[in-house]
């Protein structure tokens, strides 16, 4: 029977202090940093988990670059099952997209060179690639000039790895995602999706969504040297090469992303490594200690939670079992509470003075054109209006409404949505996203027959230095 769920323990049976753990969610919080989960893993055990409210353990979060490791396993799976090697150059996959003129600098790109971002090139493209709305991106990457000798130069770089997504794909005929399904997302247990590009090739630097579990079981894969349920489902010297010290990442600043990098894998200190991805999803892998740590969050500041673990949960964990304290109780006390409810009222006199009303606003970014508000006892429905569609959304006035809606891109999102009274005339209204990074507000000021709206969008606590500003009229119904 395969192992679908990790086992669970007490952190002292492990070896691991409560009140370290206690102290490294206090200097979390007491920095501001917004973590929407963390597990901890020890001998193989989990010993304390939490999510911050209104996130959820069953909910996928998106990855963002941690997306980077498990492309690199695939990359490992290929070479171990002979159809791919580390010194197959790039260009012997995809002859038909070669131009006339061919960078020389191709003829040398290898796959070891797309694992190490070595590739040469001088800028990271993938922006430009978005931004022009591009059907064909491996076309895209061999139009992209190289600079640099491929080898000689660290660049931290997305098409790199999507590349490598077009190679597993180019060679298997399998998405990156449908190869990887029963050679390790099938044996750990997970259930997952990962997005793709215009020609159905996953992104591979990003867009793998799990829940923290998930990310927790592909640590611990990890730490086992590829090894899960009596089974070898990676190569061990391929673990082991792919979370060694490959190649310097040439920022000399002695943080933990100067520690070198391996195959899609950071090199961290403490002799440890992680897969690491934006806004602070992190799956940090310490063999000597024989612990696995897993962070989903929305941050600004990724350092400071990398540090407050060095600071607080390393110095936690101990050669042998520990005595059980009271901190212990403590521990899943303060577990239980993780909240990022909303503080001020529920209600306000003018609440009856807006029900029903209409506003004209001014022209945006957001290409809002009117925005309506409905109130029902303890929930607000708010009708957002653009020239492409009409939305309502449920928010609750005292607890986190669910509800789906159309990003930016397109796309559906869950988002749990709660609003409070900041002052008699003033509503907050917090979108947050419960599968992703970030948080949209709504900072809503009444004043007669007008609003005016700040709108901004966070990943974590920290606003971003110019908020949208809009400003509104009362139209009537029919105007």
């Amino acid at each position: 029977m395969k192992q679908m769920c990790l086992k669970r323990s007490t952190p002292e049976k492990q070896g691991i202090d409560s009140n370290g753990i206690l102290k490294f969610i206090k200097a979390i919080e007491a920095s501001q940093l917004e973590l929407h989960s963390y597990m901890v893993l020890r001998h193989g055990y989990v010993v304390s988990e939490a999510w911050w409210k209104p996130y959820r353990d069953d909910e996928p979060h998106i990855l963002n670059s941690l997306s980077k490791s498990f492309t690199s396993t695939a990359i490992g799976l290929a070479i171990g099952e002979g159809l791919i090697q580390l010194d197959d150059l790039v260009i012997s996959f995809f002859d038909g997209y070669l131009l006339d003129e061919v960078d020389k600098h191709f003829e040398k790109m290898t796959i070891k060179h797309l694992l190490t971002m070595n590739t040469g090139h001088a800028e990271d493209f993938i922006v430009r690639i978005f931004r022009n709305d591009e059907k064909d991106w491996v076309k895209c990457f061999f139009e992209e000039k190289v600079v640099h000798e491929p080898g000689s130069y660290f660049l931290y770089n997305n098409m790199a790895t999507y590349m490598l997504s077009a190679i597993i794909t180019k060679v298997t005929n399998l998405s990156l995602h449908a190869f990887l399904c029963p050679r390790l997302f099938e044996p750990l247990g997970i259930t997952c999706e990962w997005d793709s590009c215009p020609k159905g090739i996953n992104f591979g630097a990003f867009g793998l969504s799990l829940t923290t579990e998930a990310i927790a079981k592909f640590g611990q894969l990890y730490l086992q040297e590829g090894h899960w349920d009596g089974q070898q489902l990676i190569p061990a010297d391929w673990v082991r090469e792919a979370t060694a010290y490959q190649v310097a990442t040439n920022r000399d600043d002695g943080s933990d992303w100067d520690q070198g990098y391996g195959y899609q894998f950071w090199r961290c200190g403490h002799d440890a490594y992680r897969g690491d991805g934006a806004f602070g999803q992190f799956c940090i892998v310490l063999p000597d200690k024989d612990t696995v740590i897993v962070t989903t969050a929305g941050v600004d500041n990724m350092p400071d939670v990398i540090n407050a673990v060095w600071a607080h949960l390393l110095p936690a964990i101990h050669p042998h079992s520990l005595e059980h304290t009271d901190a212990y109780e403590h521990l899943q006390q303060k577990n239980s509470s993780l909240n990022y409810h909303l503080e001020g009222h529920v209600t306000s006199p003018l609440m009856k003075n807006i029900h029903g009303n209409t506003y004209a606003l001014t022209p945006n970014d957001k290409h809002l054109q009117a925005m309506t508000f409905a109130l029902e006892e303890e929930k607000l429905f708010l009708t957002l209006t653009t020239s492409q569609q009409t939305t309502c959304i449920p928010i609750g006035l005292s607890h986190w409404e669910e509800s789906m809606i159309d990003n930016d891109f397109g796309f559906k999102e869950k988002i749990r949505a709660m609003a409070r009274w900041q002052s008699a005339d003033t509503l907050q209204i917090v979108f947050r996203y419960v599968e992703a990074t970030y948080t949209d507000e709504y900072m809503v000021h009444f004043e007669d027959n007008t609003i005016s709206v700040d709108f901004m969008i966070y990943h974590g606590f920290h606003a971003p230095e110019q908020p949208m500003h809009i400003k509104g009229h009362t139209i009537d119904s029919d105007e």
